[in-house]
């Protein structure tokens, strides 16, 4: 009788042993659950950033771009020109039969915002 109590007394140790293993092992894969969890939540965190970094970048290029004053746009193409003279000269080599000011009162052609100016002023336009 001694030695089925003894054995009884071994398998509930067995048992509780290999309890104490099953627990231990579920507590692993639940650390391993979470740290990956907070890895994929880190790794959406630097793609969230990232994305917001490239929409700011990409926002402020595009106000930059709008921030360039145009003085001169080809009516013909909407091109657009910071100068006069690549205005003219772009006139000149795209649009040889036409000018690229004209007097509104008398419809003459001009090559430059001054001559334009002149010939207003000495007509009286």
């Amino acid at each position: 009788m001694k030695r089925q109590e003894e054995m009884k007394r071994k398998e509930e140790l067995k048992r509780q042993e290999e309890m104490k293993r099953k627990e231990e092992l579920k507590k692993q894969e639940e650390l391993k659950k979470q740290e990956e969890m907070k890895r994929q939540e880190e790794m959406k965190r630097k793609e969230d950033l990232k994305r917001q970094e490239e929409l700011k970048k990409q926002e402020e290029e595009e106000e930059s771009e709008d921030t360039i004053s145009y003085y001169y746009e080809c009516y013909h193409e909407g091109i657009k020109f910071q100068d006069e003279k690549s205005y003219v000269t772009h006139f000149k080599s795209e649009h040889p039969n036409d000018y690229p000011f004209y007097c509104n009162i008398c419809h003459k052609g001009f090559y430059s915002y001054m001559a334009i100016d002149n010939h207003c002023r000495s007509k009286g336009h």
